[in-house]
C-alpha cells in the first residue's frame, strides 16, 4: 500500500508516447491532496489499472484524470 500525497503537480503519471504500449497496475493506494490531478493516465495505448484504492480524494483538480485516447480499468476504487 502506498500513500501519494501533496505533490506540487499529479500525485501518480502514467504516460504511453510513440506507440509504446504502457499497463502500469495499481492496487491499494491512498491518493490526496495533491496540487493537480490525483492520478493523471495519458496516450493512445495506455491501459492502466486502478484497482481497490483505499482513497483518491482531495486533490486541487481531478482525481482520475484520462487524456489524449487513454483506455485504463478503474475498478473497485474509494472516489
Amino acid at each position: 500500500m502506498n500513500k501519494i500525497s501533496k505533490c506540487y503537480e499529479n500525485g501518480i503519471v502514467t504516460i504511453a508516447k510513440r506507440g509504446i504500449l504502457c499497463n502500469g497496475h495499481f492496487k491499494f493506494n491512498t491518493v490526496y491532496q495533491n496540487k493537480d490531478n490525483g492520478i493523471l493516465i495519458a496516450g493512445k495505448y495506455n491501459f492502466t489499472k486502478i484497482e481497490k484504492s483505499l482513497e483518491i480524494a482531495g486533490n486541487r483538480k481531478a482525481g482520475i484524470k484520462i487524456i489524449e485516447e487513454a483506455m485504463p480499468s478503474i475498478l473497485h476504487n474509494v472516489i
